[in-house]
């Protein structure tokens, strides 16, 4: 399944999490913005975005956030995954993301009506899961690929792969010296395609490639220096025909002949998110969380 409806939130004190930048190797505060400015470049890409997938025919549910102390709610996938009929909570690594969910939840259930859903709520765990971050999801062949790190406990993995009846495909990989934080950032699988370093796996490569390889995948592979301007951070959504959807940092800094190839299949829509993706970490897959409550 490719997702046509998606949620995203609109941020209202966007900012460098502290709380997450100890792990997440991705994250640059860039100090010669004052928080006003941080907020209104953040909120118009935000908007950049949110135009763009409506112009491409994608269903656009978007949450408000309010206050100061949720500074990455704009990136919900990590909060919650969702399902026919199902949603799943997810445990959050760092306290202040652990807020998002709670806070906004009025406004999920307004949307979802949360009384008619299977719920799972493994958000009180001890340990982290962290949503479509920490986890890729192959719906077309159930699998879920997944790094282990702080934010992807393994234990709790194999429990949320059991629930839903997916394979799970755990490996581990590091960038910067460091454990990689979340899975989307070295990683997309699409219909027919997957992006991925393969040059960061230190354990599970080949059993990783091998599943690809059996799904008829077309293996994409990233570079590390892809990989900082956030060329494996994409999602495929289906609008008025297929697109993957970027940055226009990872658009610019994704070789041309992988570009091509990507082509082949989808529409690429790419828009700037240079505030985002720098004080954040984070780039437009994060920024986007599929709805498939309804499909």
């Amino acid at each position: 399944m490719i997702a046509d409806k998606i949620i995203m939130v609109r941020p209202s004190a966007f900012r460098f999490n502290a709380e997450t930048a100890a792990d997440n190797a991705y994250q640059v505060n860039d100090r010669s913005l004052s928080p006003d400015e941080v907020q209104a470049r953040a909120a118009d890409e935000f908007s950049a975005l949110a135009g763009a997938l409506r112009a491409a025919g994608v269903k656009v549910d978007v949450l408000n956030d309010d206050g100061e102390d949720t500074p990455d709610s704009i990136f919900p996938n990590n909060t919650f995954v969702t399902f026919p009929g199902k949603l799943f909570l997810c445990p959050m690594y760092s306290d202040n993301r652990k807020k998002e969910f709670p806070k906004l939840r009025p406004q999920y259930d307004a949307l979802f009506d949360l009384s008619r859903l299977e719920v799972a709520d493994y958000s009180h765990e001890p340990a982290a899961l962290e949503g479509t971050g920490a986890m890729v999801l192959d719906r077309f062949h159930d699998i879920c690929y997944a790094a282990l790190s702080a934010r992807c406990d393994e234990d709790l993995l194999m429990r949320f792969c059991d629930a839903y009846g997916l394979e799970h495909v755990p490996f581990r990989a590091r960038h910067h010296d460091a454990a990689v934080y979340h899975t989307n950032v070295i990683m997309t699988v699409a219909e027919h395609f997957a992006l991925i370093a393969e040059e960061l796996i230190t354990e599970g490569k080949e059993d990783l490639l091998a599943r690809l390889k059996a799904t008829g995948k077309e293996i994409i592979p990233l570079s590390a220096d892809e990989v900082d301007h956030f060329c494996g951070n994409c999602l495929e959504l289906m609008g008025d025909a297929p697109l993957l959807v970027m940055s226009e940092e990872a658009y610019e800094h994704l070789a041309p002949e992988k570009i091509a190839r990507i082509e082949k299949y989808d529409r690429i829509l790419h828009v700037p998110l240079p505030v985002i993706s720098q004080l954040g970490g984070g780039s437009a897959r994060c920024m986007i969380a599929e709805n498939f409550i309804d499909a």
